[in-house]
């Protein structure tokens, strides 16, 4: 028996960090539906084979990116917890990259070390 066997989730949208997360949670038994996949790239298909195109009114959870908004969600299923996945979060309009996420992360300052004098190159 699975860890998560009876547990409805809903992954709404086509993107793919939802994708991945919908596999982890189906991998650990839960019943995984989805609306608007995207199943255009390999990775894309691989990610949501095995999950059906259904409504989400019965969901237990809810992942969400690239999909509908918080309201329109609630329309449909009132009483589920949703995630929302976003590279920076529901506020802001500029996706991360991957130079803005090395510089966010700190990873930059761990490689480069810290500057005690400017005028160093």
């Amino acid at each position: 028996m699975a860890l998560l066997t009876g547990l409805n989730v809903a992954q709404l949208g086509g993107g793919l960090a939802a994708a991945v997360a919908g596999r982890l949670f189906a991998d650990m038994g839960a019943r995984l539906t989805v609306s608007g996949a995207n199943r255009t790239s390999p990775l894309a298909a691989h990610l949501n084979d095995g999950k059906a195109e259904a409504p989400f009114a019965q969901a237990d959870l809810i992942l969400c990116q690239d999909g509908p908004d918080l309201a329109a969600i609630r329309a449909v299923n009132a009483a589920a917890p949703v995630v929302m996945i976003s590279p920076f979060g529901l506020g802001i309009d500029e996706p991360a990259t991957d130079l803005t996420l090395h510089y966010a992360s700190g990873i930059a300052r761990l490689l480069t070390g810290q500057v005690d004098d400017l005028a160093e190159a």
